[in-house]
C-alpha cells in the first residue's frame, strides 16, 4: 500500500466521525464537516498535479458548502510543483503534517505500554487537543 492509499483509507475511517460529506471527483477526494468549518476538517485530498479546471471544480464544491478551499497532498517528487501551482492560484501554505510510514521494516514497539486509555472528560480533552494539533492541512485559499 502506498502512502496516498493509506491516507484515503484514513479519511474513510473519519467519515461520519468528523466528516459528514464526501465527494470523489476522480482527481481528488473532498471531505466536509457539517459541524466544524475549519480547514482541518474540510479538505480536498489529491495525489496528482491539478490543472486550472480541476482547481476550479474543487473551489466550486467548497463554495457550495461555505468552506475555505483546502488542498491536502503528500509532497513527493511526483507532485512537487503542485505547491507552485497552488501559490499561483492564491493559495498559501498554512500547516504541514508529519506522518511516519514504515515500509518493509519492523516498528519499534518500545513505549507502546505508555499508550493511555481515555477514562474521563479531562483525558478526552487532552486527547482531542493533541489529535487536533497533529492533523493539520497544507494549502488554503
Amino acid at each position: 500500500m502506498d502512502n496516498f492509499s493509506f491516507l484515503k483509507i484514513f479519511f474513510r475511517i473519519l467519515d461520519k466521525l468528523m466528516l459528514q460529506k464526501t465527494i470523489d471527483l476522480g482527481f481528488a477526494n473532498l471531505s466536509f464537516s457539517e459541524y466544524d468549518s475549519s480547514v482541518f476538517w474540510n479538505l480536498a485530498l489529491t495525489s496528482q498535479l491539478l490543472n486550472e479546471q480541476q482547481i476550479g471544480l474543487i473551489e466550486d464544491e467548497f463554495k457550495k458548502v461555505e468552506r475555505i478551499p483546502t488542498i491536502y497532498f503528500e509532497e513527493n517528487n511526483g507532485n512537487s510543483s503542485l505547491e507552485e501551482i497552488l501559490v499561483k492560484h492564491s493559495y498559501k501554505k498554512v500547516f504541514e503534517d508529519s506522518w511516519m510510514f514504515y515500509q518493509n521494516s519492523k516498528v519499534d514497539q518500545k513505549g507502546f505500554e505508555l499508550v493511555k486509555k481515555v477514562k474521563n472528560q479531562e483525558d478526552l480533552e487532552i486527547f482531542l487537543n493533541i489529535f487536533s494539533c497533529h492533523f493539520q492541512f497544507i494549502f488554503c485559499k
